[in-house]
């Protein structure tokens, strides 16, 4: 794991109804699961609140090769991706899966576009919004009722 999924993750537990699984192993082979295709995705999030899987990708790359050819593979195997993924970890059918990128700003600006137009459902954040000092730690709101406002950022979604 390197650093920054460490920061993504805590970002995401942050939200109190989102609980996530680091490092998920997802088969792409039905007879043989542990021969390819198969991916780790960086983290798996679940949302009660939403009723979503977010499958969470994080790079800090400048030059986002890799994550745009993970971004592709999913869609190439999308239907068998989510086949194992709701049997694996019993995602309920009615719940959507929903690639969830985070990068910095200029990466993004890369990212982005690819991701939109392979999966309209698709979540980006950069890398900049997800820094611990922006929202509190027990619940993900801009601010805790009893904290100063001044010198806590807005939050935007």
């Amino acid at each position: 794991m390197d650093y920054f999924q460490g920061v993504v993750m805590e970002y995401l537990r942050a939200d109190r109804a989102c609980f996530v699984n680091p490092e998920f192993w997802i088969r792409g082979n039905l007879e043989h699961p542990h021969e390819k295709p198969h991916w780790f995705v960086d983290v798996l999030a679940i949302s009660m609140r939403d009723k979503a899987a977010y499958l969470c990708e994080v790079t800090y790359a400048k030059q986002p090769r890799a994550m745009l050819r993970r971004l592709h593979s999913w869609k190439e195997n999308w239907e068998l991706i989510n086949k194992t993924l709701r049997e694996d970890a019993c995602i309920d059918n009615g719940w959507p899966l929903i690639p969830w990128v985070f990068a910095p700003s200029l990466t993004m600006a890369i990212v982005e576009p690819v991701l939109k137009e392979l999966f309209s459902n698709g979540r980006a954040m950069t890398l900049e919004k997800v820094l611990p000092w922006l929202y509190c730690t027990y619940d993900r709101k801009p601010e805790a009722q009893d904290e100063a406002k001044e010198g806590r950022p807005t939050i935007v979604s």
